[in-house]
């Protein structure tokens, strides 16, 4: 292909004459002599010019060539890359190439116009010799076409950036969501447990059940409320009208098993105390109450004494996974307790714990105390002791002499050192027989 082009330029500027025109020669020195009068040129001027005119065609002609022949080799090296482009980039190559054609067909235009112009002093080429340019001129723009899409694949690259751009602005999307989601701070619970929900945000907040996915409620902007957990399982908060998103500013409702609780049925007298014992299976440390007091007993196993008659509420709690637990149970009992007193004695009985009186609790338990026989008439003390080992024989201590028979007399018994929840005085009526 080189070689045929060669030959056809040598042909046509073998055979190339460039037309004379006397006539304007003749003009052109009118136009000279007359801004600048100067000697009558010589004959060799004309033909300087002539050949000023064959040697800008020969200079052309050799770059077109050179051209032609670095197009063509990077035309042959590189159909492999031609090949690899995408159709998706058809556009992109289409506009990089015009924009390309006009940059490298620029000095073929005034190459082009510096030959109009010799042509219009010395009157034209002829017009194989415009044929031949155009053709080279073809053969010039598949070249750069060729050269354009070889250039093209270095915009190919910022493509991918681009999609790992758009990535990254979904991630941080979804991160802000989640950030988003992350509403109300709460603790884990266990049933029957309350705690206070505080929404600080400037939005409403929804507590779902995970499960059922059960709206329980809706906390609104900076407002709070107290959840009380009634059921255990998973519990979501997220903006209200949002996607539930699971695992996200979430709380545990447990449900750790209770411990057992028992208590005896009858009042044991231990030491003149009426004692009921209370027991549990919890194996860790417990604490006891009665009537919503707290006890000091950490064991399994509680004595209590129910001195009143009423109904007692025992509890017991304990640690279970984390949990608080508790069990509660409740006994009734019939009547006060009086120290065991008896309501009748007779001094002339044949039975020596019948002949005196005093409340028999003191003398099993280690109490201070004072024991008064008083008058019911008057209300004079009849008689008085500390001691459990001297009870009332029935002697009125103010005349010396036997009380009257047959009547009831009162007796008080003043505690000085009581036993937890029991009172300090105890009062009864006592009957001589």
């Amino acid at each position: 292909m080189k070689d045929k082009m060669e030959h056809k330029i040598q042909d046509l500027l073998q055979n190339q004459e460039l037309p004379y025109n006397s006539a304007a020669w003749d003009n052109m020195k009118q136009a000279l002599d007359a801004k600048m009068p100067v000697n009558q040129p010589t004959n060799w001027y004309k033909w300087f010019l002539g050949g000023a005119a064959i040697t800008v065609i020969a200079v052309s002609t050799y770059f077109f060539i050179q051209k032609d022949s670095s197009n063509s080799t990077q035309s042959t090296s590189s159909p492999k890359i031609e090949k690899q482009i995408q159709p998706a980039n058809q556009e992109k190559v289409s506009t990089t190439q015009n924009t390309s054609e006009k940059s490298n067909l620029s000095p073929v235009t005034s190459k082009s116009t510096e030959k109009t112009d010799l042509s219009q002093t010395d009157n034209k080429l002829t017009a194989s010799t415009n044929d031949d340019v155009t053709k080279m001129t073809s053969i010039l723009e598949q070249s750069i076409l060729v050269e354009e899409v070889v250039m093209d694949q270095t915009d190919l690259e910022p493509i991918s950036s681009k999609k790992e751009i758009s990535e990254i602005i979904s991630t941080n999307q979804k991160e802000e969501l989640t950030t988003n989601s992350t509403l109300i701070t709460a603790v884990n619970m266990c049933l029957g447990e309350r705690q206070l929900l505080e929404n600080k945000n400037g939005f409403a907040v929804s507590v779902f059940k995970q499960n059922s996915n059960q709206l329980i409620a809706t906390i609104e902007a900076n407002k709070s409320m107290s959840f009380e957990a009634k059921e255990q399982g998973t519990y979501l908060l997220v903006e209200k009208n949002k996607p539930v998103i699971e695992g996200v500013n979430s709380f545990e409702v447990k449900n750790s098993p209770k411990p057992t609780l028992e208590i005896e049925n009858e009042i044991r007298y231990e030491k003149g105390v009426p004692t009921l014992k209370a027991s549990t299976d919890a194996t860790n440390s417990v604490q006891w109450s009665i009537n919503n007091l707290e006890l000091n007993s950490t064991k399994s196993e509680l004595d209590f004494n129910p001195f009143k008659a009423g109904t007692y509420s025992v509890s017991v709690k304990t640690l279970t996974e984390g949990c608080i637990v508790s069990q509660t149970s409740k006994v009734n009992i019939d009547e006060d307790y009086n120290l065991l007193a008896v309501n009748a004695f007779n001094p002339n009985s044949f039975e020596p714990r019948n002949q005196t009186f005093i409340p028999f609790a003191l003398t099993q338990r280690d109490v201070k105390f004072t024991l008064l026989i008083l008058d019911p008439k008057d209300g004079g003390v009849m008689y008085q002791t500390e001691d459990a080992s001297q009870p009332w024989n029935g002697i009125d201590k103010r005349t010396g002499q036997l009380a009257p028979s047959n009547q009831a007399y009162i007796w008080k018994v003043r505690i000085a050192n009581p036993l937890p929840g029991e009172s300090t005085e105890y009062k009864g009526t006592i009957t001589k027989l």
